[in-house]
């Protein structure tokens, strides 16, 4: 639940009362009432079935409890968690990346109208959706207030080296020399071209996946920190994203575009374990590595 400070109003990354817990609901997110309706079912059960735990299943129902009465979260004034910002982030990327490399001629891979009209949609989408992690004003539920609130916690835990921690704040440090170049152009694109219909420079493809790549280091860091014992989740399940896809793909281009998608969005998810100075991989995984399979038919 996200509780506001006393003589506040509005929910606001500002107002709200900063705990572990809340910090962890603005990262994940919050679930649907049938979700935490079933889930007290569920842990109630449990009480009955395995007493010696039942003050942890109490205290989960209680929290359970408190969201649903919550007034903002009934209203949907909830922020998305930053983890679904990022899966916004990578499926679509992921995606567009997969069909794009076809050469087979199919019109989604081929120079027309509609290949352009989606080029610059994914382009706007996700620029969007980057640019949302790095809002830098008090009140917004972004990744760089909750990196830079989170700060004491990650350097006591002493998993991240002082130099990647100097490294990310001056990522994040707004209008800071040493941001990378690509960063700045990503988001001078969102803020002038987008935002205000002023002139930028173009932006690459290479400005994207390294943005997304820093950001899926960041979020493992945080990850490590708020939820280091949780099994790696996944991203998206192939069956629900490739399901009318049959459609207009021969089997033999969709079993491309699948394999192709799986490939790019686990060499992104390599990131998540990558120092960003050294390069060296420490084992961060807060996303599953996917190995999904589809029978095509």
């Amino acid at each position: 639940m996200l509780k506001l400070k006393e003589n506040c109003s509005t929910l606001s990354f500002k107002n709200v009362i900063k705990d572990d817990r809340v910090i962890e609901t603005l990262m994940y997110g919050v679930g649907s009432q049938e979700h935490y309706k079933s889930e007290i079912d569920l842990l109630e059960e449990c009480c009955i079935s395995s007493p010696e735990y039942a003050d942890e299943f109490r205290s989960k129902i209680n929290g359970y409890k408190q969201i649903l009465g919550d007034p903002n979260y009934n209203e949907g004034l909830y922020p998305r968690g930053i983890e679904k910002i990022i899966q916004q982030i990578i499926e679509p990327m992921s995606l567009w990346e997969a069909i794009t490399s076809l050469t087979t001629g199919h019109f989604l891979a081929s120079e027309n109208y509609f290949r352009s009209l989606v080029d610059v949609s994914l382009t706007f989408l996700l620029s969007s959706e980057i640019a949302k992690l790095f809002n830098h004003k008090p009140a917004d539920f972004s990744m760089y207030n909750i990196w830079f609130e989170s700060k004491s916690k990650i350097q006591a835990i002493d998993q991240v080296t002082p130099e990647e921690i100097e490294f990310i704040d001056s990522q994040f440090e707004v209008n800071g020399k040493k941001r990378d170049t690509r960063l700045v152009r990503l988001l001078n694109f969102r803020n002038k071209q987008i935002a205000h219909n002023s002139a930028s420079d173009a932006t690459h493809k290479d400005d994207f996946v390294y943005v997304t790549c820093f950001i899926l280091r960041v979020w493992a860091i945080l990850d490590a920190v708020y939820r280091p014992n949780c099994m790696p989740r996944p991203i998206h399940m192939d069956e629900q994203l490739f399901n009318q896809f049959c459609k207009i793909m021969s089997n033999a281009e969709l079993s491309h575009v699948k394999a192709e998608r799986l490939k790019f969005i686990n060499e992104l998810l390599n990131a998540c374990s990558k120092n960003l100075i050294t390069g060296e991989n420490d084992g961060k995984r807060p996303f599953a590595e996917l190995r999904i399979t589809v029978k095509i038919t």
